[in-house]
């Protein structure tokens, strides 16, 4: 573990909306692409209708009640006894036939009974009354951003002009008016029939006898099936309050009114479109033939295709191919920029500078990204841990200019070191609108030891004609994609466009059905682009020395209503709030420690190992005194050389000693005269 001051990492920061919709649409080859998705999505509706009905939710609660009443229903008589006992035979009564009344109700003879289509059209034949409906239009308080069909965001106050009106949906049981669109978009007509919730079917042709009850109805495009409720007797205001009085007023009279003026701050309404099917798919006219086309609609992948999840995803899929065949200076035109997206930000509690602290990057997936502390040359360095020493910073988002492709609202983050590529797609945490999250880092350092103790990549840049990414330094998941984008070049002459090409490559085409066709061939063969290793020659060593990151995550709601936010002119308070809470989101992002863990390779026995290990028996035999021990041999060696001697001299002794005695013995004796 060390200590001390850290190096900030790189921050990425990505919409979760890569396009603006008010853009795209204006050019031909998106819209194109948004065009056969939009038809793939009425067909799709359009079929669902037709095999369950229009009100099969309403039919299917209808079954699930007359279940349970014939369930319990001797429970249920039993305990009305209980409650009506004392009380008039009349009440007793209701008890008895209270499965019966439901039966009326909903025009049913048993839970497996179906209901045809007539009776469904006649669920509401009753004209009902206005206090007993759910749904109801009401006129509210709204700021609206870009086209008239552009959703509008509602606020509590009363408006302050005439421009400031818009017509909402309001739910009675839930309070709620929802959603709201400008009121030159709603239209009076007449429904073929209205329901109890007081939700309306719009009639099939204008004019047709069938069409009896007054409705009002919105159409955000001329080529959908409008949207239509019942026309109220007088519509209401959802900054004012209606007392009891008037709503009982108001219920006791039927409706009779089939016209309605509306004040709207652009020309006057249109009239609802004719079809000789509600139920049909209606595609536009105006639409080019190349999004019609077989090959078009074989390219896209929509054929058979029924389920609106798996639907979205392969229209998200083909908007990355289209916008893959844009130059980069117009695919970042169709984004959104920087002064648009990054609205305050503060650093180690000092401002930022946006127009130098943050670099563009373009993604694939989420279009203009933009990239904190880019620069390792001027690298910023945290004095403190805690939110406030790191990175504060408000996004806007803009929700009213989101395409129909993105699901969720707010941005992608990717904390990665300055000289790595970010991956916001694989390696990103998302951040929602309307709270401040707080994103907590750990680092960690890794440094491995090449060969020939390890087997690491210590090259940081590479050849720039298969590693994709040749901008930035080795990655291991950026070795990974390198192999299967060239894989896929290789085998389709064209490759994947969620993934850069070498230089002198290109992407497959959005509208190429056979290019695609092979690409999805070559993908289901492969399967995920980490397995293209075990198929080709292509090896992804670790890097020899790299940094990681761990992330913690926690949120609380944003704004308070008491901090000061961005542009709110001509709003009040609570309309600001209200607001930004809609389109903008407050990240934080910092060390929750001032200190990193670092993990680092060493060589087990080196020469500085097997030197000392010399030395040290070195001492160990000189501490043992070997001369002492030949000292000792050499003493051992005299001792017996002289024991050795010293036994010869005795044997030559007694030779001569006995050679002697012999000698004496055999002389004459000289005797003297």
């Amino acid at each position: 573990m060390k200590f001390g001051h850290v190096q900030y990492p790189a921050i990425t920061f990505c919409n979760l909306n890569p396009y603006k919709k008010s853009l795209v649409r204006l050019v031909p080859s998106v819209r194109d692409t948004m065009d056969v998705y939009e038809n793939a999505k009425s067909r799709s509706k359009a079929n669902n209708e037709r095999k369950r009905g229009p009100d099969w939710r309403r039919k299917s609660s209808a079954l699930s009640e007359l279940r349970v009443l014939e369930l319990f229903k001797d429970e249920i008589m039993q305990a009305n006894e209980e409650l009506m006992k004392g009380r008039t035979s009349s009440s007793l009564h209701h008890g008895n036939t209270l499965m019966e009344s439901q039966q009326s109700k909903y025009n049913l003879k048993s839970p497996t009974k179906r209901v045809s289509k007539r009776q469904v059209n006649r669920l509401g034949a009753n004209r009902v009354q206005t206090s007993t409906r759910r749904y109801e239009a009401i006129e509210a308080h709204c700021k609206c951003i870009g086209t008239a069909d552009m959703e509008c965001i509602r606020f509590e106050s009363p408006p302050t002009s005439e421009n400031a009106k818009c017509v909402c949906t309001y739910d009675r049981e839930m309070n709620v008016a929802w959603p709201c669109f400008n009121a030159s978009i709603w239209f009076n007509g007449e429904c073929s029939s209205c329901f109890e919730d007081g939700q309306c079917e719009p009639a099939a042709e204008k004019g047709n006898i069938g069409a009896s009850w007054p409705c009002m109805c919105r159409s955000r495009h001329s080529d959908l099936k409008p949207y239509c409720i019942g026309a109220p007797i007088q519509i209401r205001k959802l900054w004012t309050s209606v007392p009891d009085e008037d709503l009982q007023e108001i219920a006791s009279s039927t409706i009779t009114i089939t016209t309605m003026t509306l004040t709207t701050p652009t020309t006057a309404t249109t009239s609802p479109p004719a079809s000789k099917d509600s139920r049909a798919p209606v595609i536009n006219k105006n639409q080019s033939a190349r999004v019609t086309a077989p090959e078009t609609v074989k390219a896209m992948g929509f054929t058979g295709m029924t389920d609106g999840v798996a639907m979205l995803t392969r229209a998200k899929e083909n908007l990355i191919f289209t916008m893959s065949a844009l130059s980069e200076t117009q695919r970042i035109a169709l984004s959104h920029s920087k002064k648009e997206f990054i609205e305050m930000c503060s650093f180690n509690g000092k401002q930022c500078d946006i127009d130098v602290d943050f670099m563009l990057h373009v993604d694939p997936e989420f279009g203009n990204c933009f990239t904190f502390n880019w620069d390792k040359e001027s690298n910023y360095t945290s004095s403190k841990a805690g939110p406030m020493y790191g990175i504060r910073i408000l996004l806007f988002v803009n929700t009213s200019d989101y395409m129909a492709t993105s699901e969720s609202s707010g941005v992608r983050i990717a904390v990665h070191s300055p000289t790595d590529f970010p991956f916001p797609d694989i390696f990103g945490y998302s951040a929602p609108v309307g709270f401040a999250s707080s994103f907590g880092l750990k680092k960690q350092v890794v440094k491995r030891l090449g060969a020939p103790y390890g087997d690491c990549e210590t090259r940081k840049k590479m050849n720039s004609s298969w590693y994709i990414y040749a901008d930035y330094d080795y990655n291991v998941e950026g070795c990974h994609r390198s192999c299967f984008q060239n894989l896929l070049v290789q085998q389709c002459g064209c490759g994947d466009p969620r993934f850069p090409v070498a230089r002198g490559q290109k992407h497959c085409a959005a509208f190429n059905a056979t290019a695609r066709a092979c690409l999805e061939g070559a993908i289901l063969k492969i399967g995920d682009f980490h397995h293209v290793t075990e198929m080709q020659d292509c090896v992804c060593k670790e890097p020899c020395e790299h940094e990681a990151f761990s992330v913690t995550f926690s949120a609380s709601k944003w704004p308070s209503g008491a901090t000061d936010l961005g542009d709110c002119q001509g709003m009040t308070e609570d309309e600001c709030e209200v607001y930004y809470s809609k389109n903008a989101a407050m990240v934080e992002v910092y060390y929750e420690q001032l200190n990193y863990e670092l993990l680092k390779e060493s060589e087990a026995y080196g020469l500085v190992n097997l030197l000392a290990d010399v030395g040290g028996h070195l001492g160990l035999w000189l501490g043992f005194s070997v001369i002492t021990i030949i000292e000792c041999a050499v003493l051992v060696f005299d001792l017996i050389t002289l024991c050795c001697k010293r036994r010869r001299e005795r044997k030559e002794l007694k030779q001569q000693s006995t050679s002697s005695l012999q000698n004496e013995k055999y002389q004459p004796t000289v005797t003297n005269a």
